[in-house]
């Protein structure tokens, strides 16, 4: 899909979602000591079920990915029915936070083959993954940067849409920008998740952020899918504006840019925490600290552990 179309795209997952029997659901969230607010999308698809585990655990850190994809597809991938493959975030390039499923609960998400990370699924378990909609790498091809699916993303020409590194990252010079929208995005749901699971607001060094590393278990704080595979994944790695995530996470406020309408400052009255509306939506239960995850098929035809987004 060409970068320019993006945007109607987008316009039609959200008018699709809306549309019964689908449920899409807006809420005011409110960050806690901070007179910011965002507004969150829940989503539950029709006829299908089964793409997340109804069990709460104690959170340690936030894992970031990217959906090599598009949002209308990003949302049929992540609800497929009986899966078990899931984030509870997934964030469109209109900068839209999109809710699959309360952030307490957990999801497949990492990939992890063998047991060097620790005990089946307990990374998954002890983690908050948030999906970003964002295509991925592009392979440059007679002045067009194509995508992975070999279809032309934008031109050579339009510096906007992509972001060159100065050295390959796992054999890509080329990966698909990010918006404005979602950088507000990210850094606001970062910041509201860190203060609700008492995360720290930490980031792993850059000489140690985009490598593959078991040291990742016992950093709590913010990482990416990177960090916990060596091979097949990029996300995310340098072509990623981390320096601004990082301040607007660590910095002591954040004020949105106009370009995130999703985004605002507003009073906190009228808003709810995430846990308020889990409390509303009837999900309750004890919090695990984790142990063994689901050994082999966790309810999925073809699953294999490292299955992964």
């Amino acid at each position: 899909m060409h970068y320019l179309d993006i945007p109607a795209h987008e316009a039609r997952a959200i008018a699709k979602a809306e549309t019964a029997p689908n449920v899409l659901k807006r809420t005011t969230i409110a960050l806690a000591g901070e007179s910011l607010t965002f507004t969150l999308h829940e989503y539950e698809p029709a006829g299908t079920s089964g793409y997340y585990y109804q069990e709460k655990f104690a959170k340690k850190r936030i894992v970031l990915h990217f959906t090599a994809g598009y949002l209308g597809g990003d949302l049929t991938t992540l609800t497929k029915k009986d899966y078990h493959v899931s984030t509870p975030f997934v964030i469109g390039r209109n900068g839209a936070i999109v809710r699959l499923f309360s952030s307490a609960l957990w999801s497949y998400h990492l990939g992890i083959k063998g047991t060097a990370y620790g005990p089946s699924g307990l990374e998954d378990k002890s983690s908050i993954a948030i999906e970003i909609s964002n295509i991925g790498p592009l392979q440059e091809s007679g002045g067009k940067l194509l995508t992975i699916y070999k279809d032309a993303y934008c031109s050579l020409d339009d510096h906007e849409a992509y972001i060159k590194l100065d050295k390959p990252f796992r054999g890509y010079s080329y990966f698909a920008a990010y918006t404005d929208a979602q950088y507000d995005s990210i850094i606001i749901l970062l910041r509201y998740l860190t203060t609700q699971y008492q995360i720290p607001r930490a980031f792993l060094p850059e000489e140690k952020r985009y490598l593959p590393s078991t040291d990742v278990i016992n950093f709590p704080g913010i990482v990416s899918h990177v960090n916990y595979r060596e091979t097949g994944k990029w996300d995310i790695g340098p072509a990623f504006d981390w320096a601004r995530v990082i301040d607007g996470v660590q910095d002591q406020t954040f004020t949105p840019s106009a370009l995130a309408p999703v985004a605002r400052t507003r009073s906190l009255s009228s808003s709810m925490t995430e846990e308020d509306l889990d409390n509303l939506r009837g999900i309750h239960g004890d919090i695990s600290e984790g142990s063994d995850g689901p050994e082999g098929d966790p309810g999925a035809p073809g699953f294999e552990e490292e299955d992964s987004l």
